[in-house]
Order: structure tokens, then sequence, then C-alpha cells
């Protein structure tokens, strides 16, 4: 198969194979995410004031979807690059808009990261999918799509 990578003895690929241009988040992105939390808390407030539950709930769902899978969790591995003070805030505020704790989470999720490490002996069934993602070669085609999106 042209293009395939493969990844021996089913270790997890380099960051140069997957490509270092992932690192690099633009500016706007960074932006996007961070403002999408505040802005959905305004429009919840906004459409439960117009008695819209629909809408409110769905501001609901999309808060916390977004943020504790994605945004919260960007700023509780640091990955935005931004200065710590901020980034601490931000955690702190994003989190409590969605009546969480931020410094909570990254406790338990960093000590998560502490005791599920491959070299540590992974359980076999997670360790058995990622050699199946590498079988497909999955993260050569993320990479694609990434690149083909323009983000």
């Amino acid at each position: 198969m042209a293009g395939r990578t493969t990844i021996p003895n089913g270790e997890l690929p380099s960051l140069n194979l997957l490509g270092r241009d992932l690192l690099a988040v633009p500016g706007w992105r960074i932006s996007v995410s961070l403002t999408t939390p505040f802005l959905l808390t305004v429009a919840f407030f906004v459409l439960a004031a117009q008695k819209n539950w629909i809408g409110s709930i769905a501001c609901t769902m999309l808060l916390t979807f977004l943020t504790y899978g994605s945004i919260s969790h960007d700023l509780v591995h640091k990955n935005l690059r931004l200065p710590r003070a901020l980034n601490e805030m931000l955690l702190c505020t994003i989190e409590l808009v969605s009546f969480r704790s931020g410094h909570a989470y990254r406790v338990v999720h960093l000590n998560h990261h502490a005791s599920f490490r491959f070299d540590k002996g992974h359980p076999e069934e997670i360790f058995s999918f990622v050699q199946r993602v590498a079988e497909v070669d999955l993260v050569s085609e993320m990479r694609r799509r990434y690149i083909q999106s323009g983000l």
C-alpha cells in the first residue's frame, strides 16, 4: 500500500512522523476556543430569559462537551502556550461557569496520565486498540485531513 507508514512493535508514532506542524495552533483558533464558553454562557441566559428551554439546554450541552473534552483539557496540559497566570485564570473561570473545579480536574487528569502510561503496562485492550490504529494508518489519515482542511 503506497504511502503507508508502519510503526514497529505497536509503538506510538513519533512527533516527527506525525508532523511538527501539528504543534502550531493559529491565534484565531485559540481565540475562538477561549471565547466560546463565555458566549455559550451568555447565550444560555439570553435564551432562558426568553423561555427558550431547548436552546438553553443545547447551550449547556455544548458548553459541557466543548469545555470538558477540549478547551479545559488544553488548559490543563498548557497546550495553548498562554502565560501561566492567564492559563490558570481561564481554567478556573471556564470550569466555574460549568459548575466544575478546574484545579480538581487538573489533579485527577494528570494523575490519570501518571497511572496509565504505555511503558508501565497499559491494559491489554487499550494497547491492542493502539496497535489496530497503527495498522490501519489512522494517524496518517487524520494528518492528511488536517492538512487539507487548512486549519
